[in-house]
């Protein structure tokens, strides 16, 4: 991971974040926390979901 580099826009970053929020909401996941920053490190890997719905189904299959 290392060598990747990824640039989002404010629109695209609005996407991830309201994916996670949802997923961890869903989760019940605190705001803060290890299994949080795992999920949003997950989110900016599957990022190239330019809508929130194909992302926060994304992130649900490892639940």
């Amino acid at each position: 991971m290392a060598g990747q580099h990824k640039v989002f826009t404010p629109e695209h970053l609005n996407i991830v974040r309201r994916a996670i929020e949802r997923e961890r909401c869903q989760r019940r996941l605190p705001r803060k926390g290890a299994q949080t920053e795992r999920l949003a490190r997950k989110a900016l890997d599957q990022a190239g979901h330019p809508m929130v719905e194909p992302l926060a189904r994304a992130l649900g299959h490892d639940a």
